[in-house]
């Protein structure tokens, strides 16, 4: 007779129904909220292209709420688990549960305070038993206790997994959610617990698909992937069998355990589909384990010399970046941190090129290759915004990674015993097919939920007696929330008290910045701050006098100046030519702050810069790219300051140019991807100006800055061809337009109206409604619709409505009246220049919930090139070409006759955007 021993755990956990309904209720992150599907493409040129960032907009939770009854809306999971040690000293582990809500963006999802990551649960540790220890039936035991404990967790959100659940919103609009995990965030030993795989030693030990033990090298071959479905038949053919001899052997035929999955309980739930490809995990386990591990023993191999060169000399030598952890040595250290072997990782290159050469060490210089293609995988796989050619490029750099690395592992075989057949090696396979299906990988990284780790440490070493601390720390946890949820209020208090005021330039932790010149908000993007003194130009040539860069300091910029102001047309001071005297003063300034649009994201992102002497005991003079009329080139900053000129302040640069010819291309450099610049003699440092907006509004903050000729180049054509029309071009676009409504802001033209930043929200955007079949696409494999589809707007319509707009037809039952085609004209967001959804389609109480219910839809952004349209000015006989007129075409529902239905949509939708971005 089999005897069974009993034994009990605590479970700590909390209702994750109601936590997702408290941050439903909350008012200020029910507007960020996004319950329905999205489809995003931008138009490049050439055709539509297709991006990928949030959850929402990735195919599983398309293919989700495509299976849902009706009006079913996903309310999407984010689960991460994982074990930690709570003292550096001690034996004390916790095994907390963090949760998130997919629903909401990535910036408030994997940030700090409300709306961030909760501890919703704090598993059982079953503790080792000697006797026990190695067998299977041990291991099954520890993994049930898991799911046991995990099914609790989940038990609130199960049963409305396959009902779904009514939920009043604070929009005052009842939703049926049906709660789903869309992501489950772990390391491998957590997934192969989560997904009940017997791990690394069986047969089949990747938790994604089905590769067998000895493939996991080859990463250039995909396998069929693992089903919950498929799961749940094979344990249950198992348990048919007649002997447990039987049973054992079918369940290592693929690699599971007989236990009950906890998230089979959840309906839409694939647990092996929501396991997610973890980028922190990836850095420490491949490349600090190993291509780091075996660098440095390459290195050591070739003498201390070597070593001191690469450790010291290289490192040191290369520049403090922002968050770039700065090290002056690495080989005397190991790193808890994972995120400063990535770090090193980004460095590794630049600092062992020299001595890891194709002569002197030739499978040194192969390993260097491996290392830069891992870092150009890691690269794509960092992006936060994905396209369909970024996801291309990337599985090409996993393809030519793998490649590489073979060929080391086969010519290092007989030097090294490292083992590459391990299963973090083969998730490489798995990134892209994630990124795709969940969005960029910072949705499902494990590094914000590990972050959170600290506070817990904290609260178990500062705050616990030490015993029994699971409660004490949860309480602590809980407190901790409330105490920023009040912290909250209080900030949104004195904020309504003070009337709304900001501070001009969020700066946070910048140590000197301050006196930021040009706090208006329409400052261009380029802004100076930290300024000392005023000095005379005597003085500063003095300090200077061995540099020579400096040398004919104000007289050089009495010649830039002179020839400057000329150029663009404003008055030299009494008719003269620009004269300082050397006891005149100017005003330097040892911070730069740059705000740009981003190539990647299409937001904006803001750089701070430094050119200072002494910048925390070390001299910091950072390197800029300058736009100039030809090309962009490379530099570095040497001197920031303000003169006066007359009645006009301006801000000017003193930078060393990186733009000396460098020869031919080496072939090491072709190999590494290296591109070299040369400075030229610091004698021939130039002056660059940051921006005139005293002086000349119209000029497009993307100019800024440029070199001489193609500022002035730009001043001229902007001054000669578009000041005196743009105010009749834009009245044309936009009858109802007074001209108080027209203001020059960083360069771009726009019309005063609500604005919201939240990326795609210009774009064009797509659900399916309820049960409908999606919209076929590429990425569905089905053909994207045919561009006729989409209606262009018609400028010269005397209506100035498109014929078939939505504009014309009646409004929804319970809908106000839809746009006129002049509201549609919003202002453009500073980081992509495009515009935002109209205020009638968007209402605050609804949050961004404007997406298109329609059963065949083409949406979509396209940046027509000028030559391709043109306004006619009443004013002048030839057309008028805007240098930047964007198009957002937006198709409108239809029912089954092809006729347009308002009653498809959720609200009053909206045919066409223009806006000219002058």
């Amino acid at each position: 007779m089999i005897q069974f021993e009993i034994r009990q755990f605590e479970l700590y956990y909390r209702d994750l129904w109601e936590w997702a309904a408290d941050l439903l209720r909350d008012p200020r992150l029910f507007p960020h909220m996004v319950f329905d599907a999205q489809r995003f493409s931008k138009f490049d040129g050439k055709t539509f292209v297709r991006f990928i960032d949030e959850p929402f907009t990735a195919e599983t939770f398309w293919n989700v709420q495509s299976q849902l009854p009706p009006g079913g809306k996903p309310l999407a999971f984010v689960l991460y688990a994982d074990k930690t040690r709570l003292s550096s000293f001690g034996t004390a582990r916790g095994y907390p549960v963090v949760a998130r809500l997919a629903n909401l963006p990535a910036n408030i999802r994997n940030g700090q305070g409300v709306g961030s990551g909760y501890v919703v649960g704090w598993l059982p540790i079953v503790k080792e038993d000697r006797d026990q220890a190695g067998k299977p039936s041990w291991v099954n035991f520890k993994n049930a206790v898991w799911h046991e404990s995990f099914s609790k967790i989940l038990s609130s959100l199960a049963l409305k997994s396959h009902t779904g659940q009514w939920f009043d919103c604070p929009d005052n609009v009842p939703r049926w959610f049906f709660p789903i995990i869309l992501i489950l965030s772990a390391d491998y030993e957590e997934q192969c617990i989560m997904s009940l795989i017997r791990g690394i030693k069986c047969l089949w030990p990747c938790p994604v698909c089905l590769v067998p033990h000895n493939e996991l090298l080859n990463t250039l071959k995909c396998y069929p992937p693992r089903t919950a479905t498929q799961s749940q038949e094979v344990v249950k053919a198992a348990r048919a069998e007649a002997t447990a001899e039987e049973k054992e052997e079918k369940l290592k035929e693929y690699g599971l355990r007989d236990i009950m999955n906890a998230f089979a309980a959840m309906m839409h739930t694939d647990v092996h589909d929501a396991l997610s490809w973890d980028r922190l995990h990836f850095n420490g386990g491949l490349y600090r384990d190993h291509l780091w591990a075996e660098l440095q023993k390459i290195v050591v191999g070739l003498g201390r010399a070597k070593v001191a060169q690469m450790d010291k000399k290289s490192l040191r030598s290369i520049p403090a970046l922002a968050k770039l952890e700065a090290l002056s040595s690495c080989y005397e250290h190991l790193f808890a941190d994972g995120s400063v072997y990535e770090d090193i990782s980004k460095m590794v290159v630049y600092a062992a090129h020299a001595i890891l050469t194709e002569d002197d060490s030739p499978l040194g210089y192969l390993l260097l290759r491996c290392i830069r293609h891992f870092l150009e995988v890691d690269a794509y796989a960092a992006l936060e915004v994905h396209t369909t050619e970024t996801i291309s490029a990337g599985r090409h750099a996993v393809q030519a990674f793998s490649t590489y690395l073979q060929q080391y592992i086969e010519k290092s075989a007989d030097e090294s015993d490292k083992n590459w057949n391990f299963p973090k090696l083969h998730m490489s396979v798995h990134i892209f097919d994630n990124i795709e299906a969940k969005g960029a990988t910072r949705n499902y990284n494990t590094k914000p939920n590990e972050r959170m780790h600290g506070s817990l440490k904290d609260s178990y070493l500062l705050r616990t007696n030490f015993r029994d601390v699971a409660p004490q720390i949860l309480h602590i946890n809980h407190w901790q929330v409330v105490a920023e949820s009040i912290r909250r209020h209080i900030s949104d208090l004195d904020e309504y008290e003070s009337g709304g005021s900001e501070d001009s330039g969020d700066l946070e932790d910048l140590g000197d910045v301050d006196d930021l010149v040009s706090p208006d908000a329409n400052a261009p993007h380029v802004r100076l701050g930290s300024r000392q003194a005023a000095q005379t130009f005597e003085l500063i040539e003095d300090a200077h006098k061995e540099d020579a860069a400096f040398t004919n300091f104000r007289v050089k910029l009495n010649n830039f100046l002179t020839d400057f102001l000329q150029v663009i047309q404003l008055p030299l001071p009494g008719g003269k030519r620009v004269q300082f005297k050397a006891s005149d003063k100017i005003t330097e300034c040892r911070f730069l702050k740059v705000n740009y649009e981003s190539l990647v994201d299409w937001r904006l992102h803001t750089d701070y810069l430094r050119c200072s002497p002494k910048f925390f005991n070390a001299a910091r003079f950072d390197c800029v790219f300058i736009q100039t009329e030809a090309k962009v080139i490379f530099g570095r900053l040497l001197f920031l300051f303000e003169c006066i000129v007359g009645d006009i302040t301006l801000s000017l640069a003193l930078i060393h140019p990186f733009d000396a010819p460098t020869g031919v291309r080496l072939r090491k450099d072709k190999h590494l991807n290296i591109y070299r610049v040369r400075a030229r003699p610091r004698a021939q440092a130039e002056f660059f100006s940051q921006g005139i907006q005293y002086a000349f509004d119209c000029i497009p903050s993307s100019r800024l800055p440029l070199s001489m000729p193609g500022y002035l180049h730009a001043a001229l054509q902007y001054r000669q061809s578009m000041t005196a029309t743009t105010k009749n071009l834009l009245a044309a676009a936009a009858p109802g337009a007074s001209e108080q409504g027209f203001h020059p802001v960083q360069g771009q033209q726009r019309f005063a109206g609500p604005q919201n930043n939240r990326i795609g929200q210009n774009l064009a955007q797509a659900k399916p409604m309820g049960g409908m079949v999606p919209p076929a696409s590429p990425a569905m494999g089905g053909p994207m619709k045919d561009q006729k589809d989409v209606k262009p707007i018609m400028i010269n319509n005397p209506s100035g409505i498109p014929e078939g707009s939505p504009h014309n037809a009646p409004a929804a039952p319970g809908h106000p009246t839809p746009n006129t085609i002049n509201s549609s004209i919003m202002q453009s967001p500073a980081p992509n220049g495009t515009p935002s959804v109209p205020p009638a389609s968007n209402p605050l109480s609804v949050g961004n919930h404007n997406r298109f219910s329609s059963n065949s839809v083409l949406t979509s952004t396209q940046r027509v090139p000028p030559s391709a349209l043109s306004f006619h000015d009443p004013q002048s006989n030839p057309p008028i070409i805007p240098p930047n007129f964007s198009l957002h075409a937006y198709e409108y529902p239809t029912n089954e006759t092809g006729q347009f239905d308002p009653s498809l949509s959720d609200l009053p939708t909206h045919l066409i955007q223009t806006s000219c971005n002058l």
